[in-house]
């Protein structure tokens, strides 16, 4: 099939500042981090609209988990409420236990790859979701806590950045779900691992430098 210079360029023009622009980590302490969404959108909601923060501390053997919806609260097109989390944890943590969050939230840990689909982003070893429309959501502006008791050996802040399974575009750390947008949209929203970013540039920077068939 010949593929021209002028859409790989085209392409390249579109993909590019995605991958460059990638942000896995916002910062980090000595007993958590913090993780920015959204680098990639699961539909047609543009990911830069879909703002959340969530920030992780581990202490001891709990982890605590804050929630923060950043839709923009001053346009009404860019505001969304969040009712799924999902992250994932390596196999130092061999279970999770929710001990605290929102009312009849519903949580979820199987590292089998069975469970917690979050949309084209593949299953997630956690996987917080809010049950039924009548449960409350994070709303624009609104940070909601959850805690976890943390069961297993040698695990550190680190345990908690790790790649999700069967994704259908890319290996996602963490993704979220955006609801009741305009005209009732939502999306997923999620960031990549660092290695998945990695792959898709060699793939992109192979096709700009691909001869042009004839």
């Amino acid at each position: 099939m010949t593929m021209y210079r002028g859409t790989r360029n085209w392409l390249a023009l579109v993909l590019l500042p995605l991958i460059l622009g990638g942000t896995l980590t916002s910062t980090t302490s000595a007993d958590g981090f913090e993780i920015v969404l959204s680098d990639f959108s699961s539909g047609d909601n543009p990911a830069d609209i879909l703002d959340a923060i969530l920030d992780f501390s581990v202490t001891e053997d709990m982890l605590t988990l804050m929630v923060t919806n950043t839709t923009d609260t001053n346009v009404p097109e860019a505001e969304f409420e969040i009712n799924e989390i999902g992250f994932n944890a390596t196999d130092a943590v061999t279970d999770l236990i929710l001990t605290s969050g929102l009312a009849d939230w519903m949580f979820v840990f199987d590292q089998s790859g069975e469970s917690g689909h979050m949309d084209g982003f593949g299953n997630f070893d956690a996987h917080l979701t809010w049950g039924n429309d009548s449960n409350p959501t994070v709303l624009p502006g609104e940070t909601a806590i959850f805690e976890f008791e943390i069961v297993g050996t040698d695990f550190t802040k680190e345990s908690f950045i790790d790649f999700s399974q069967d994704g259908k575009m890319m290996n996602m750390e963490f993704a979220a779900k955006f609801i009741r947008g305009p005209d009732d949209a939502s999306d997923f929203g999620a960031v990549p691992e660092p290695a998945s970013l990695g792959l898709l540039m060699v793939g992109m920077l192979a096709l700009l430098r691909r001869p042009r068939s004839e």
